[in-house]
């Protein structure tokens, strides 16, 4: 019995977008997959009376790597490897600072 996993009766194509599956086994293209590299520091500050403050700074994507949406490919038999939407959707954020600041009593 012939056909993707997943596709309903062996059917050829299955895909959102309506490209072609063809069965095939090796190496996976993309390697890592999502990538993405999240820092954060912060500084607690101890304050009179058992409470305390703190300052946040996240830096998010800090590679600014594009993760492309891999449901918004084209993933037919033609075009192998699957050609990504170069000018979007991408998953995740790009490059972001966020500072954030607390109170706790």
């Amino acid at each position: 019995m012939g056909g993707a996993a997943g596709c309903p009766g062996g059917a050829s194509v299955c895909t959102p977008y309506g490209g072609g599956t063809i069965e095939v086994s090796g190496r996976p293209r993309d390697i890592f997959g999502y990538r993405d590299l999240d820092v954060q520091v912060t500084k607690n500050i101890e304050l009179p009376h058992d409470t305390s403050a703190y300052v946040r700074l996240d830096a998010l994507n800090v590679l600014n790597i594009y993760n492309f949406d891999s449901s918004a490919a084209n993933w037919n038999q033609s075009s192998t490897p699957p050609v990504y939407n170069q000018t979007g959707p991408i998953l995740g954020v790009p490059f972001t600072l966020k500072i954030s600041a607390g109170f706790k009593w």
